[in-house]
This record gives C-alpha cells, sequence and structure tokens, in this order.
C-alpha cells in the first residue's frame, strides 16, 4: 500500500516568479526583467525598486529561492512601510557579506554571501527580524517594523538578481 502525504499552507501569495504577475507587481519600465523556468531575473540599468502590492501584516515570512546574483552591492529585499515612503529594513549582499538591517545601516550581518540557489525566509515578529538560509538561522535584528508594510525587490546599476518561488505567509 502506498500512502501520500498532502501538505497544505496558509499563504497570502505565491508565485513562481517564471512569468509576469501584473495585478500584483509595480515594476518600473527602466528595469529589465526577464521570465523563464529559473525565475524573474532583474538587470537593472541604475538603482530602481519594484514592489509587490499586498499589505503584509505582521508576524509574516517572505520565502524565496535566490537562483542567482552577481554585483557588489547586490541589494535584494526591501520591507518598507504601507505607503512606500521609508525602506524599513533590507536584505542585501557586499564584499562577502549578507546584510540584514535597517536601511542604510550595514552593520548587522553574517560575514559570509548566501549561496547562490538558496531558499531564504525573512521573518517579521513583534519585535524582530530573522533571516533563514536553508533553514539555518544566520542574522537576527531586533526590530519594530510597522503593522503594515510591503516586499520591495530591488537592484542597482551592473547587477543581477534571479528570484523564483516567492511565498508570503502569515506565522
Amino acid at each position: 500500500m502506498i500512502f501520500t502525504e498532502i501538505y497544505v499552507e496558509d499563504c497570502t501569495y505565491f508565485n513562481t516568479m517564471t512569468s509576469a504577475d501584473p495585478t500584483h507587481w509595480t515594476i518600473p519600465s527602466s528595469l529589465n526583467v526577464s521570465y523563464s523556468s529559473n525565475g524573474m531575473k532583474f538587470q537593472p540599468n541604475s538603482f530602481v525598486d519594484s514592489y509587490l502590492e499586498i499589505p503584509l501584516t505582521k508576524p509574516y515570512s517572505v520565502e524565496f529561492d535566490l537562483i542567482q546574483y552577481s554585483g557588489n552591492p547586490t541589494y535584494l529585499h526591501y520591507l518598507w512601510d504601507s505607503t512606500k515612503t521609508t525602506r524599513q529594513i533590507f536584505m542585501g549582499l557586499s564584499s562577502g557579506k549578507t546584510i540584514l538591517d535597517t536601511y542604510p545601516s550595514s552593520s548587522n550581518y553574517w560575514n559570509a554571501s548566501i549561496p547562490q540557489g538558496s531558499h531564504v525566509r525573512i521573518e517579521v515578529n513583534e519585535d524582530n527580524v530573522k533571516l533563514y538560509a536553508n533553514d539555518d538561522l544566520k542574522l537576527t535584528k531586533s526590530y519594530t517594523m510597522p503593522s503594515s508594510s510591503i516586499l520591495g525587490l530591488a537592484g542597482s546599476s551592473n547587477t543581477t538578481c534571479t528570484w523564483k518561488n516567492i511565498k508570503i505567509k502569515p506565522l
């Protein structure tokens, strides 16, 4: 007899990022974005932000597969206030470090880069933000995020980054 297990998750948002989702994403025309079976690839000509237009209410987690990145520094994810006027927390890679800090500070870091191909999870709790790579806790930042925020993906000139399987879920 063969048994099959089925897992159900309560997700606020899930997207494989293999094709465009203009209903939920605001991506400026100045950002070169392409989609393939590898995911969504950003190739900006200058520093530019894009937004997932879904309100996030803490506590929540943002998960994704970090397929590929190049350039230094590579800015990846920002958590903004819900009005998109203030960057709150960002995760980035710079000079062999992985940063999880309040923008624009970079003093809270792990002295290694997240390996390409890793599964990344950012948890936003009541009084801290945690960064996991492949289910290993890498960084914690004591910080109180606004009660409502949104996710931004960013890039700067001469960098590329490919994301896949973005999942937002309540904790």
